[in-house]
C-alpha cells in the first residue's frame, strides 16, 4: 500500500504516515500528532540511483534505550518538539515580540514559549493534532491532505488567537520529488484574521558540512536585536557556492527573483554527489529563514510566508473570507 500507518515506536499511540511512490521509491513520513511534522524524506538521487535521506531528524532510539518505558518515550517526544524538527508553522511563523500584537484595534497576548527571549515562537499548530481529510493514490503520485481548524468546537485552546481559521496541508510524493500545498481560510463568524505559515525542515549534511555548498539569490535580510526581533533591513548579496561550514545563521532572507519560484540549492560534490533543491512559490512564500545549528550536522532552511514579528508589522499578512491563503513548496534532487 502506498500509504502505511504505523506506531512511531513500539508501544506508542502516536502514529506516523508513510507515503511511498512505488515507481520511484520516493517516500515521506508524516506525524499528524505533531501538526503534520515530517520525520523523513527519502528521494532517489538521479546522479547515483540511490535513495538519499534528505531530512535530518534524530529518533528517540538515538537517545533512549529501547527498553525504556513507553510513557517516558512519549514525554521525550513531547520535549523533542523544542527544536521544531520538521514542524509545520501556523498561524504565525517565527517570533512575535513579547507574544503581543494588535489587530483591528484589539490587543492580544499569545503564549510565550521562547522564554529566554520573551517571544511567542512558531505558532500553535505543532502542538495540535491534525486530522486526515483525504488521500489520493494514482500511478504517478500519492498524497494525503491533513486539516486542522483553530478555535473549532473541541479543538485545543489558542490563547491570544481567537480567530476561526482552517489550515489544510497536502503532502504529495511523486517521481519528481516532494510537494507541500498549504491553504488557510477563515470560517464561521471570523471575517479576517492575521495569518502566516511555513515549514521548519532540517536538511541533512551527510558527510559533514565541509562537503556541502549553498546557492540562494540575493535580496534583503532582516536586521535583528539580541531578542531576534527585526530593527531594520539590509541588502543581502546571496550565496553562490558558499561552504555551509562557514555559515553561522539565524536569518530571515527575502530573495529578489524574476521567476515565479525561489530556489535554495544544497550541493555535495565527490563520488557520492547529490544536489538538493528546495523551491517555494515566490508570491505565497517570499521569505527563507535559515538556521545553522552548532553541531553542523544539519541546516534548517524554512519556506515562510511572512517576516519575523509580522503580526506587529504595519500591514501584517492576513486572510479574509474573500482572500484565503494558498501556496506550495517542495524538494527535488537534481541531475
Amino acid at each position: 500500500m502506498p500509504i502505511i500507518r504505523q506506531p512511531l515506536f513500539e508501544g506508542s499511540e502516536i502514529e506516523r504516515l508513510i507515503l511511498i511512490n512505488p515507481a520511484s521509491g520516493n517516500q515521506v513520513n508524516v506525524i499528524p500528532y505533531f501538526g503534520g511534522s515530517t520525520e523523513a524524506l527519502l528521494l532517489k538521487n538521479p546522479k547515483s540511483g540511490q535513495i538519499f535521506n534528505v531530512l535530518y531528524c534524530p529518533t528517540p532510539e538515538e537517545y533512549l534505550q529501547k527498553s525504556m518505558p513507553a510513557s517516558m518515550k512519549e514525554q521525550w517526544i513531547q520535549d523533542f518538539t523544542g527544536p521544531y524538527v520538521g514542524t509545520q508553522l501556523a498561524p504565525w511563523v517565527n517570533r512575535v515580540d513579547h507574544g503581543r500584537y494588535t489587530f483591528n484595534g484589539k490587543e492580544f497576548c499569545l503564549v510565550v514559549n521562547e522564554i529566554p527571549r520573551d517571544n511567542a515562537l512558531h505558532g500553535y499548530l505543532f502542538k495540535n493534532g491534525i486530522s486526515i481529510k483525504a488521500t489520493s493514490d494514482t500511478d504517478s503520485s500519492v498524497s494525503v491532505t491533513l486539516c486542522h481548524s483553530f478555535n473549532a468546537v473541541n479543538s485545543p485552546a489558542c490563547p491570544g488567537y481567537p480567530f476561526q481559521v482552517t489550515v489544510e496541508i497536502t503532502y504529495t510524493v511523486s517521481h519528481d520529488g516532494f510537494t507541500v500545498t498549504t491553504t488557510g481560510s477563515v470560517f464561521s463568524e471570523t471575517h479576517e484574521a492575521p495569518f502566516s505559515c511555513g515549514w521548519h525542515p532540517y536538511f541533512s549534511l551527510d558527510g559533514g558540512a565541509l562537503n556541502w555548498r549553498i546557492n540562494l539569490a540575493g535580496g534583503k535580510d532582516a536586521v535583528v536585536n539580541d531578542r531576534m526581533i527585526p530593527t531594520g533591513v539590509r541588502d543581502f548579496s546571496g550565496y553562490n557556492g558558499t561552504s555551509v561550514q562557514t555559515l553561522e545563521l539565524d536569518n530571515c532572507f527575502q530573495p529578489q527573483v524574476d521567476t515565479q519560484r525561489i530556489s535554495t540549492v544544497l550541493t555535495r560534490s565527490g563520488s557520492d554527489a547529490v544536489t538538493v533543491e528546495l523551491w517555494q512559490d515566490r508570491d505565497a512564500f517570499p521569505f527563507v529563514q535559515i538556521y545553522t545549528p552548532p553541531h553542523k550536522r544539519s541546516i534548517a532552511i524554512e519556506p515562510v510566508s511572512a517576516n519575523i514579528n509580522d503580526f506587529n508589522a504595519p500591514q501584517p499578512k492576513k486572510i479574509t473570507a474573500d482572500q484565503p491563503f494558498s501556496g506550495s513548496y517542495g524538494i527535488s534532487l537534481l541531475n
